[in-house]
């Protein structure tokens, strides 16, 4: 496991059930979206690239995405992502969705758009 940490430096989790009917946690590293079997948790799988950059913070710290949430309703696997400011070393953050066939994420909504001030720290799809 210590090999699929240093890939997944940037690194969320969530669990769902795939297509196939295998349970398996989607993960998210540097750049591509994994899975991981719960019944066989060495058995790791690339979806695909994410497309999603990385901001580097003034104390030389890098953020990407990260925090993801399953909407079972929808089959939606949503997470956050820092977003840089072109010319500024500032950043946004957004609410992204993951294409569980091919890893793909798109951008859904800037948060401060929404008024959200501060920093977001996760998300979670709560079935109602």
């Amino acid at each position: 496991m210590s090999g699929l940490r240093h890939v997944c430096s940037v690194f969320a989790m969530f669990w769902a059930s795939s297509a196939s009917a295998q349970d398996v946690l989607y993960a998210v590293t540097n750049s591509d979206l994994i899975t991981i079997s719960l019944d066989d948790p060495s058995s790791v799988e690339v979806v695909g690239p994410h497309g999603l950059s990385f901001v580097t913070l003034v104390d030389g710290s890098t953020r990407g995405p990260f925090s993801l949430t399953y909407d079972r309703a929808s089959e939606h696997l949503l997470g956050l992502h820092y977003e840089s400011i072109a010319g500024t070393e500032d950043f946004i953050q957004s609410l992204v969705q993951y294409d569980t066939e091919t890893g793909a994420a798109t951008t859904l909504h800037v948060l401060a758009d929404s008024g959200v001030d501060g920093f977001v720290e996760s998300i979670e799809y709560v079935d109602t």
